[in-house]
């Protein structure tokens, strides 16, 4: 079983926030945000979500590749009142030198991973000591490179996650790498409703009291629905 990290959206009025995580593994609760680029009004958004979900809740941010290195280590200097659990991919993916920095000099965990498409580039962040914790992509590496490469994380002492938030298809190749690797985070689980991800893989996996089993059926442990391929193919 994998405790999940739920997504869902946020909407507080005008604050920055957009997309808000929560992960239900008893005994306690997690959330994350993310929010288009702007250039005031971060901490104040940052300060409403400690607010919302209490002082308890761990509380992640998604920076979506929206700063510099010095814009990053000021806002997540701004953020330690708040404890934040991770600061994820504020920067571009391939400044691989801003992402050491920043995981040097900052307090806070620093994510990312999650856009790199190989062993290759996840390796440097490694090797780099560009992040605390490494996120993984399988539908973009594959499970034999996602393998590996989470192999090297632990080696590292650095915990690997799953980056789900598309398809049923990478849920549970995802489950699979998550429940088969040594160090291992948080899972991410995306509950806004999506009418093509439901219908393709009907049976995907769904949590139960914060927590998802991994598929044990034939293959990734899921069906997908063939018809549902051509109801939303695109019109000629």
């Amino acid at each position: 079983m994998q405790p999940i990290l739920w997504a869902a959206i946020w909407r507080r009025r005008r604050a920055a926030p957009r997309r808000c995580y929560r992960k239900a593994s008893p005994p306690s609760s997690s959330v994350g945000t993310r929010w288009a680029p702007i250039p005031r009004g971060t901490r104040r958004s940052v300060r409403c979500l400690r607010e919302a979900i209490g002082a308890e809740a761990d509380l992640l941010i998604d920076g979506g590749l929206a700063w510099d290195v010095e814009t990053a280590l000021e806002r997540v200097r701004r953020f330690e009142p708040y404890r934040l659990y991770w600061l994820e991919e504020p920067l571009e993916p391939y400044d691989f030198a801003g992402y050491a920095r920043l995981a040097a000099e900052a307090a806070t965990p620093i994510a990312a991973g999650e856009l790199a498409s190989s062993a290759v580039e996840l390796g440097r962040l490694i090797a780099g000591r560009c992040v605390d914790i490494l996120q993984v992509d399988i539908s973009r590496v594959g499970l034999t490179q996602g393998m590996k490469v989470a192999a090297k994380a632990a080696a590292a002492g650095i915990p690997s996650v799953n980056h789900s938030y598309s398809y049923g298809i990478n849920l549970a190749a995802s489950l699979h790498f998550a429940a088969a690797i040594e160090r291992c985070s948080l899972f991410e689980y995306q509950v806004t409703p999506n009418e093509i991800r439901e219908a393709l893989v009907p049976d995907a996996p769904r949590p139960s009291e914060g927590m998802l089993a991994v598929p044990e059926g034939p293959g990734l442990g899921i069906t997908v629905e063939e018809t549902a391929l051509a109801r939303f193919a695109p019109m000629a």
